[in-house]
């Protein structure tokens, strides 16, 4: 079972996506069954945006990847099934997600297991199990501005630009072979249009990618590289574990910076592990 931090979910959906695809292919790979759990925000209204992000990320998985709508079952319920408490999670809140993964393990109601908390719960958990199976969870294009959301370019002849740095010339070799390989063109401009702008986003001003809507369609942010000392524990699996207000050594810091100075929807952020595999 797949959960994330609703914060996470509701703030940088495309960082929730990336983090859930690696594990996913690692539960395969394992041999295991991949679920994917549907949580909810703390303010209702933002409902639509945990169904629509946690469906796309099923739907877009490498691997078979089944959403488990505990969040739609937790909307669905009447104010007083709604508990709250000091702790998090609230009892209610607790088992809800557990009948909604019986559910969808069995596709019967959570009252038929030997643990019995509240019918109520199990039969709301299976009946937005049952509904989720047919419905429509999203539509058209995604629309939220997100530093991870793909770039949606759809051209065969690529143009790109970058500031020349060491970096930005090594990753060079990598994304030819790989623009290649899928069959399209790349080639250099410095004059509009070009599609896209890349760049580290570390060691100052000179090193930094360029934002310019005036010229490029949008420009990627990528760390330079971590500190052999640290790096193998902070992002040991491409996922940032730490993150500070000044931080642009890491995929969070980079993403969060971009948000912070108003980059997006023209700023990207390229996750140093997903940057290094070509």
């Amino acid at each position: 079972m797949i959960g994330a931090d609703p914060h996470i979910v509701s703030t940088l959906p495309g960082f929730y996506a990336l983090g859930v695809h690696k594990i996913a292919s690692k539960v395969v790979e394992g041999e295991g069954v991949p679920l994917l759990l549907m949580t909810w925000p703390q303010d209702e209204t933002a409902i639509g945006h945990f169904e629509e992000f946690t469906y796309r990320v099923a739907d877009g998985a490498a691997v078979p990847l089944l959403a488990v709508p505990a969040g739609l079952a937790w909307d669905a319920l009447p104010d007083s099934a709604r508990d709250t408490d000091t702790v998090h999670p609230t009892p209610n809140g607790a088992y809800l997600p557990a009948a909604a993964v019986y559910a969808q393990l069995f596709g019967v109601s959570a009252t038929s297991s030997a643990y019995v908390y509240d019918a109520q719960l199990a039969d709301a958990a299976l009946s937005a199990v049952l509904s989720a199976g047919g419905a429509e969870h999203y539509a058209g294009e995604r629309t939220f501005a997100s530093p991870f959301k793909s770039c949606e370019i759809s051209d065969t002849s690529l143009i790109y630009n970058h500031g020349g740095t060491s970096t930005e010339n090594g990753i060079l070799d990598g994304l030819k072979r790989v623009v290649t390989a899928a069959g399209k063109t790349l080639e250099y401009g410095d004059s509009s249009p070009i599609h896209f702008n890349y760049g580290r986003s570390s060691m100052g001003s000179t090193h930094l990618y360029s934002v310019d809507s005036s010229l490029y369609d949008v420009s990627l942010g990528y760390p330079l590289q971590d500190d052999a000392s640290t790096g193998e524990t902070s992002m040991l699996y491409g996922l940032d574990r730490r993150v500070s207000d000044s931080d642009v050594e890491t995929d969070l810091g980079v993403a969060l910076h971009m948000v912070r100075e108003s980059e997006l929807p023209y700023g990207r952020t390229v996750p140093l592990r997903t940057l290094a595999a070509p």
